[in-house]
C-alpha cells in the first residue's frame, strides 16, 4: 500500500512538472521560501513570526508605512509545514486544470491578482500578520467554480457541488 501511495504521488508530481509548468514553478517557489524560513527559524515544523516578518509577511503597520511589496511577498510564506503542505496540495490539484484551460499568462494573472486582493483584504480587515498562498488558490477555485457553472452541461452538477 505504501508503494502505491508513493507511486501515485510521484506520477502526480511528474504530471505537474511536465504538463503544468507554471504550477510546478509556483510550488517550487513556495517550497524554496519555506526552506529559507525553516532554516532561519531553526525549526522545520513551525515558522518563527519574526522570520516571517523579516521575509515579507503582510504586517499592517509596515504596509501602512509604505512597504507595499509585502502584499505580494506574503503569498509565498507559510506558518508551518502543515500550512505549506495543505496549500501546495490544493495548488497541485487545482492549478494544472486552470493552467490548461486558461493558458499560462492568464493563469499567472489570476493567481497573482487573487493573491494580492486577498492580501489587501487581510490588511484592511485583520490585525497582525498574514501569510500564505490561500488567497491565490481561492482565486483559482473561484475561476473553476465559474467555469463549471458555465459548462455544467459538460462537467455535471456534481463538480459544482464538489467545488462549493
Amino acid at each position: 500500500m505504501g508503494n502505491n501511495i508513493i507511486n501515485s504521488l510521484s506520477d502526480r508530481i511528474n504530471y505537474i512538472k511536465d504538463k503544468a509548468k507554471v504550477t510546478f514553478i509556483l510550488i517550487l517557489i513556495n517550497i524554496g521560501m519555506y526552506v529559507i524560513t525553516a532554516i532561519l527559524s531553526k525549526n522545520i515544523l513551525d515558522s518563527d513570526i519574526n522570520v516571517l516578518v523579516f521575509l515579507g509577511a503582510n504586517e499592517n503597520t509596515l504596509v501602512s508605512n509604505g512597504q507595499y511589496y509585502r502584499l505580494f511577498t506574503c503569498m509565498f510564506l507559510h506558518g508551518g509545514l502543515i500550512h505549506l503542505a495543505a496549500n501546495m496540495y490544493a495548488l497541485g490539484a487545482i492549478g494544472p486544470i486552470v493552467e490548461r484551460i486558461y493558458g499560462k499568462v492568464k493563469y499567472i494573472i489570476i493567481y497573482l491578482v487573487g493573491g494580492i486582493i486577498s492580501s489587501i483584504a487581510s490588511h484592511f480587515f485583520l490585525r497582525g500578520v498574514s501569510i500564505g498562498a490561500s488567497g491565490a488558490i481561492f482565486a483559482l477555485l473561484g475561476v473553476m467554480l465559474i467555469l463549471t457553472i458555465e459548462r455544467k452541461d459538460i462537467v455535471g452538477n456534481g463538480v459544482v457541488k464538489d467545488i462549493v
